[in-house]
């Protein structure tokens, strides 16, 4: 989907032949993986923890504090996780920093744009045995958000790092 939205160049297919805007799989497989073996594992035990220490409902200084928690601890975890899979997975680990240097403050604002509004939601008025599938279904939009970030400036990686 985030693909087909970039509307990148054209890429050459396995015959070699280059056709309209041909998924990357390995993208697509990478983000997949990342989502299944790592995010939704730890979103399990991130809400648990989180209902445990704040288990009050609809209790503002709680809520107040989950928000404030998943925004501010799990967001740049999940963000800077998001990079290292990908760019290690991709054999470009030795990028990563300088991913990290040039992405990671954008990236969160953005990301934040997007989760405080839907965790708002979450934590107010969805039950906990509910959260983790309520955010596996927003994380669609951000999924898409982190793909296309962790992707953007790869090329730009590549071109600034041979002309220093």
């Amino acid at each position: 989907m985030v693909q087909q939205f970039e509307g990148k160049p054209s890429k050459k297919d396995a015959n070699g032949s280059s056709g309209d805007n041909v998924f990357d799989v390995a993208r697509a497989a990478r983000m997949t993986t990342f989502g299944l073996l790592l995010y939704g594992p730890l979103q399990h035990v991130w809400y648990v923890y989180l209902d445990r220490t704040f288990g009050k409902k609809n209790y503002v200084p709680h809520f107040l504090a989950k928000l404030g928690l998943n925004q501010t601890v799990l967001g740049p975890v999940v963000l800077l996780s998001v990079f290292a899979w990908n760019f290690v997975l991709e054999g470009k680990a030795g990028e990563l920093q300088a991913k990290v240097k040039d992405d990671f403050w954008p990236t969160l604002i953005t990301g934040w744009k997007i989760w405080i509004p839907l965790a708002s939601i979450n934590f107010w008025l969805v039950p906990l045995n509910k959260q983790v599938l309520y955010m596996s279904a927003c994380s669609t939009i951000s999924t898409g958000w982190l793909s296309y970030a962790s992707n953007r400036s790869i090329g730009n990686l590549l071109t600034r790092k041979r002309s220093s």
